[in-house]
Order: C-alpha cells, then structure tokens, then sequence
C-alpha cells in the first residue's frame, strides 16, 4: 500500500489538480490531506476529490506531517511506501513509478527525493529567489554534512515507512525536511534523488525568506550528531 500525505494551508487552487494527477501516477493511492486551518475551500475541494482529511491544530508543515506520522502509526495497515508533496501543483508526479522503483529494488534506500536543482544555469536565472536559496543551504550541508544531494529541501519525496515508522519530528515548519534528512542518514538509511521539473505554484506562496533561519539551524543542530 502506498499513501500520499498533502499538508495544505489555503490551497483551494492547487489541491484539486495535485490529487488528480497523483491519483493518475499511482494506481490504489490512499490521500491524506493534513490541514493546518485553511479559511479557503481546500478542504472541501480535497473531500469532493475523496481525499481523507485530517484538522491539525497548529499551523506549520512540519507540524502537519507529525500529525500525519501519529495517524499512520495508529491506523490498522502500515503502507509500505509515504509519498509526502505540496498542495500547490508545484511537484508534478510523472516521475513517482521511477522513484518507486527505487525503493523495490534496493532496500538500503529509504528515501528518493525530486530533484529540482539538476540544472544548475537554470536555478540561477529562473528569477526565483526561492531556488537560489537552496542552492545555499545545499552548500551549508555539504560544508557540515557528508550528505551530498543534490535538492535536499525538495517537498517531493517517496519514503520508506519502516525508515520513519519510529520518528518523532521536532520541526513545526519548513526546517522538516532537513530533519527528516538527517534522521534517514543517521540511521544509515540511503537517500536517492531523481530529477523532476518544478511548476510555478497555484496560490499564494507560503514559504518566507526568514523560514531559512530554522531550516539553517536544525541543519547546524542535527549535523553534530552524524
């Protein structure tokens, strides 16, 4: 069984064509969309696409996908496989087969990551500000961890769920991701990438420039320990 975790936050105009398209890449998905307290109509869009809906209390998407890890640790079959993307149509989900692949057939893989940092010319002139950030970060992990990928903050990711069965995420925002990183190579788990072409988003932007300091600082915090 593979599952597809959404965190949302006002998403109405995005949700409906994520499910839609993930639906289409992966046959028998079960989709979950973690709500953070959108105002909008994300989730009632998400329900009319059959998607399970979960409330969370607390905004922040790394509070949404604890939440998300709490429901499957609890619920009557584990998956095999969690896809995690955004609910924007950002991540599209052509190369999720590929990426599934992977993870049959080696089992030392724990994770494979879209990678939207392959072009590098392309980051730097796209005029995204956004892209060009993670291209530093990139460099800080690469300055204070062995690991080496390529796009380490990309929201697309299939994930073993025997890796992060047992984790408890400390992240309430965009620092989960580098979290979920760490915990993975601490733990000797392999993360593989594959490359993805990213899409500008539908909606509103979330994501801040100040949300660098607590993905900076987990990464600092975390990288003592590998």
């Amino acid at each position: 069984m593979i599952t597809l975790v959404i965190p949302t936050l006002n998403e109405e105009r995005g949700i409906g064509p994520t499910i839609e398209e993930y639906r289409r890449a992966v046959s028998d998905l079960k989709i979950i969309v973690v709500d953070g307290g959108s105002t909008d109509s994300t989730v009632e869009i998400a329900r009319e696409y059959e998607a399970e809906v979960l409330s969370v209390g607390e905004r922040g998407k790394g509070r949404a996908i604890s939440e998300a890890l709490n429901y499957l640790r609890n619920g009557e079959e584990d998956p095999d496989y969690v896809i995690f993307t955004d609910g924007d149509y950002t991540y599209p989900a052509d190369k999720l087969p590929e990426m599934i692949r992977i993870l049959d057939e080696d089992e030392r893989v724990g994770a494979v990551l879209g990678n939207r940092l392959h072009s590098l010319l392309k980051c730097v002139f796209s005029g995204d500000i956004y892209l060009v950030g993670n291209l530093i970060i990139r460099s800080l992990y690469r300055l204070w961890t062995p690991i080496r990928l390529q796009d380490p903050l990309s929201g697309l990711r299939v994930v073993r769920w025997e890796a992060i069965r047992d984790w408890r995420p400390n992240a309430r925002g965009f620092e989960i991701e580098t979290e979920m990183n760490l915990y993975l190579v601490s733990r000797g788990w392999r993360i593989a990438e594959v490359p993805i072409e990213y899409r500008k988003r539908l909606g509103e932007k979330k994501l801040k420039i100040r949300d660098a300091i607590p993905i900076i600082k987990t990464l600092r915090k975390h990288s003592k320990h590998l």
